[in-house]
């Protein structure tokens, strides 16, 4: 994500002015080696800046609703390449129990504490920088970190489930260079989205017809990979590694996604109101309830179901991407059905393009009324009915969408 998508300096500046902390010394610190440090150094502290808002089980949350879904989140700390000090080792460990367990951070109802009173740290001698990284929720999936040198690649393998309910956000977070005296002793930490989150919503094209959706699937989405800071270190725009003051390196990667598996999983969408959307005319209707967006593995390259080659059956065999659209039509004037009948609903059957980048939100409209590109199972042409077309495409900034027809 680029760097102007997260909060600027100013703002993580003012999200902790008004936040006090009290110092303590060494022994007032429960547990956990400090290594060769002065007494009387400041406890170090953490705080939370997110990118626009966080996604929490496919529900868009604010600032405060992090602090309630997600709770807590691990972080480490290592020894920036240019820490110099007593004790101090650059490139080492100092904030986690290892590269792979770190250490919680909870929000207690006011303010982002540590988990276990054990784990607290003093901060180093101001020539003692560190490097942050952190993720949320890192049960979510395992861990994987693996420094080279001092820059940390830390990132998750996860498995999406196909429930939406068992999905969630995964945010990852950053600090570079930080000291006791920087932002006065508080970690703002910027998290920024790993994965993607797809959203649908629909209208009719004609007063002439009348539909009705239960429910929206995207069949044969790739489910696992490695996500998180395991790209190649960020650089910024006049070609020097990137840091906030943009005169020194730093020691952290882009978000990527790596290690993309071959198993697919079909994934239906939380319906708004449970089930049964009537369309309209006038305005796009949401599909996905609040809690219904998907989270996915953000990703590319699948081959769209052909109808001219096999039926939804081939499809399903050769992992080709398709949307299963459960809903009836209906001829408003005669009361005659296209699709489905007043007691049951039909299905059709639509070639779907995945094209989904890391911490981007894509809005899908399917209009019924207009275009071809609809299906039965068999492969044949259902009656013309549906335009499918990508309404947005959000920064979690809008920005166009390239349109397709069904």
């Amino acid at each position: 994500m680029k760097k102007n998508s997260i909060f600027s300096k100013a703002i993580l500046m003012a999200l902790v002015a008004g936040m006090s902390f009290t110092s303590c010394s060494n022994d007032e610190i429960e547990g956990g080696s400090q290594g060769n440090l002065p007494k009387g150094m400041p406890e170090m502290s953490f705080d939370i800046a997110l990118d626009n808002s966080v996604v929490t089980r496919g529900t868009a949350t604010t600032l405060a609703n992090f602090e309630v879904e997600n709770n807590t989140f691990d972080v480490w700390g290592y020894y920036s390449t240019d820490a110099t000090g007593t004790g101090v080792t650059p490139g080492a460990l100092y904030v986690g129990t290892s590269n792979t367990v770190g250490t919680v951070i909870k929000y207690d109802g006011a303010k982002w504490d540590y988990n276990n009173a054990a784990d607290k740290k003093l901060w180093p001698a101001e020539t003692g920088k560190l490097n942050f990284q952190a993720v949320s929720p890192a049960a979510y999936g395992t861990i994987i970190n693996t420094p080279a040198g001092a820059v940390a690649k830390l990132g998750m393998t996860i498995t999406v489930p196909a429930t939406v309910a068992d999905q969630k956000d995964v945010v990852f977070g950053h600090a570079e260079k930080k000291t006791y005296t920087s932002n006065a002793t508080v970690v703002p930490l910027a998290f920024e989205h790993a994965l993607s989150q797809v959203v649908f919503q629909g209208k009719v094209n004609s007063t002439d017809l009348t539909a009705t959706v239960k429910g929206v699937k995207i069949c044969n989405v790739k489910s696992t990979a490695d996500v998180g800071y395991l790209g190649a270190r960020v650089i910024d725009n006049n070609g020097t590694p990137d840091d906030e003051s943009d005169d020194v390196t730093t020691d952290r990667r882009a978000l990527a996604v790596q290690n993309i598996g071959a198993a697919v999983e079909s994934y239906p969408i939380g319906m708004a109101g449970g089930a049964d959307v009537v369309l309209t005319t006038t305005t796009a209707a949401d599909l996905c309830a609040t809690n219904g967006a998907l989270i996915m593995i953000p990703q590319s390259g699948a081959t769209p179901w052909d109808p001219t080659a096999g039926n939804i059956t081939a499809a399903n065999v050769a992992g080709e991407t398709y949307l299963e659209i459960e809903c009836k039509i209906m001829y408003t004037e005669s009361g005659e059905y296209v699709l489905g009948s007043a007691d049951a609903y039909g299905k059709i059957y639509v070639p779907f393009t995945i094209d989904w980048a890391i911490g981007k939100k894509y809005t899908y409209l399917l209009n019924f009324g207009t275009g071809s590109g609809g299906y039965d199972e068999s492969g044949e042409e259902l009656m013309n009915y549906i335009t499918f077309s990508v309404s947005a495409v959000e920064s979690w900034d809008e920005i166009a969408g390239a349109e397709h027809t069904i």
